[in-house]
């Protein structure tokens, strides 16, 4: 996370430097997707685009430059994917914008240990549910292609389904499913806030994808929450691919790392790797994701 911060900083004056609507990204080594946000029309900050985030949230610093224009809505209960439960108030701002795409009454959560990793806030799926938007890792930028665009990518790149897992009106989700080894098919949450990281897997598919028991390894595991203890187990994959027999790229990944995680919500959780210098395009409201080269 030292690294992040470092980034971020750098970010700031890399995001000071271009045109305001140009929206650029900074991705980090590892993954993590910055972006330009500006809260209430008048305060700038680096938020990270975590699809796996499932809420807009802010960090207690960046909660007390918009104070003043927050309206308390109440309280709410989430989970990270390992089990551990999030308590927390929600607030009303009068707006979140990216350049000009603009969400008013926007609804946030405050995490104050996002201050501890130099992180502003996050932006999730919430901000972008009723407009497709595009993720660009080759030329680091993000764009909200219209219809007549959107057909074209559609035409010409790899279309996956999307599934979707909602809470009231707070926190939206977003899924994709892969088939491991060629056999077993997970339903995953695709979340960019895990960078390029690995692949976490519910223990029930352990079974399922064992052929010798040897191959397993073990490490400890503490949720960083609940401070509950339990023991990841680690298992080498020959593939991971989308479930796309047609699929006219190539996204296998080979030799993946799973970590099989008691308490795990999901059936699986996977970071962007299969998508580190490609180029995807995130549809809502058409419940796709289309991935081009």
């Amino acid at each position: 996370m030292d690294y992040l911060f470092t980034s971020l900083i750098f970010f700031s004056l890399f995001f000071s430097s271009v045109k305001a609507q140009e929206y650029p990204l900074f991705i980090t080594d590892d993954g993590y997707i910055i972006v330009g946000v500006t809260l209430c029309d008048s305060v700038e900050a680096n938020f990270m685009l975590d699809t796996g985030a499932g809420a807009n949230v802010l960090s207690q610093k960046t909660f007390e430059k918009v104070q003043q224009f927050a309206v308390e809505t109440g309280c709410f209960t989430g989970f990270r994917h390992d089990g551990d439960r999030l308590d927390g108030v929600t607030y009303e701002l009068p707006s979140l914008a990216i350049g000009n795409k603009v969400q008013s009454n926007t609804q946030v959560g405050i995490y104050p240990p996002l201050d501890d990793y130099g992180v502003e806030g996050l932006v999730s799926m919430k901000f972008f549910e009723d407009k497709p938007f595009t993720i660009d890792f080759k030329q680091k930028q993000l764009r909200f292609p219209e219809q007549e665009e959107l057909k074209v990518l559609a035409a010409t790149g790899t279309v996956l389904p999307l599934s979707f897992s909602t809470q009231t009106d707070i926190v939206l989700d977003i899924f994709i499913p892969v088939c491991i080894n060629n056999e077993v098919e997970v339903t995953t949450l695709f979340d960019t806030g895990s960078g390029y990281g690995g692949m976490i897997l519910n223990p029930y598919y352990l079974p399922k994808l064992l052929t010798d028991s040897s191959a397993v390894k073990s490490r400890p595991y503490t949720t960083p929450l609940s401070h509950q203890s339990s023991e990841d187990r680690l298992l080498e994959l020959a593939s991971v691919d989308v479930c796309n027999d047609d699929a006219p790229l190539n996204l296998e990944m080979i030799d993946v790392t799973a970590v099989f995680r008691e308490g795990m919500i999901h059936e699986g959780l996977m970071g962007s790797k299969m998508f580190r210098d490609r180029v995807i395009t995130i549809d809502i409201p058409g419940k796709r994701m289309i991935v081009q080269d």
